[in-house]
């Protein structure tokens, strides 16, 4: 049986079981697009137990001719990719931030692979698909660092920023085709990997938190929130836009200046 279907890439991961499980939630058939079979069945399982549909369909974003195949077996298996939301990312772990004329290489090819070139192959292989069609929807995961660089990241900041500029002229070619392509750019979200970081650490968690004036870490909900709106119906007049879901760190100084 045909399905109005929603692919999300990494979809097995703290981001992307929220956006999995908000977009089955609205009604549509969730692809749970992720390498690990572990947590991309774990996510599959919450959705069915919701009484929603979801299926668990392993993607490797390494692999190029791969990302095609698995949009070809979805299109023909399962239903139209209705909406695509490019979520899966990587970035530098703490020990591996350092300045760009010492970067690890082997991990600067890493993130750009997963975070850029891996994402522009998931719509080169569902856009035709869209057109043919005459609708569809993208929405692309970026990071505030794509609109406000941080130090000793410089791999995944371009990745990021260059994710925001692709929106942008995606948008425009194929708004004639009535697709709308958007991005959402989130801030410091809270979940097992920044909690290890930082946020189990009260020290570091006031350090983080000075720079939102928010003053509290964002949740994969608040991400999910803004991605829902961003794909949904009442959003087909918006395309090319980078909704920034940070608590207010981006809009300015949130830190008091010593008058």
């Amino acid at each position: 049986m045909s399905k109005r279907v929603a692919v999300i890439t990494g979809g097995g991961g703290a981001i992307g079981s929220a956006l999995s499980v908000g977009v089955a939630r609205r009604g549509e058939f969730a692809i749970i697009a992720n390498r690990s079979e572990k947590t991309g069945l774990a996510v599959e399982n919450e959705i069915k137990a919701l009484g929603f549909g979801a299926k668990y369909v392993k993607l490797d974003l390494a692999d190029e001719k791969g990302i095609y195949g698995f949009f070809e077996t979805v299109e023909r298996d399962i239903g139209p990719v209705e909406v695509l939301i490019n979520n899966a990312g990587t970035n530098y772990s703490p020990g591996e931030r350092r300045p760009f004329d010492s970067f690890i290489e082997e991990k600067h090819d890493m993130i750009m692979q997963v975070d850029l070139f891996a994402l522009i192959a998931c719509c080169r292989a569902v856009l035709p698909y869209m057109v043919k069609r005459g609708r569809g929807k993208i929405l692309n995961i970026s990071s505030i660092c794509g609109v406000a660089a941080l130090r000793d990241q410089a791999a995944f900041v371009g990745a990021k920023a260059a994710v925001i500029g692709l929106t942008r002229a995606l948008a425009l070619d194929y708004a004639g085709a009535n697709i709308q392509i958007n991005c959402v750019a989130p801030g410091s979200i809270a979940f097992e990997g920044t909690n290890a970081l930082f946020y189990n650490d009260p020290v570091k968690t006031e350090k983080m938190l000075s720079h939102i004036p928010a003053g509290r870490p964002g949740k994969p909900e608040d991400v999910t929130g803004a991605a829902l709106f961003l794909t949904s119906g009442e959003a087909s007049y918006i395309t090319g836009h980078t909704l920034v879901a940070d608590g207010g760190w981006t809009a300015g100084f949130s830190r008091s200046f010593p008058y």
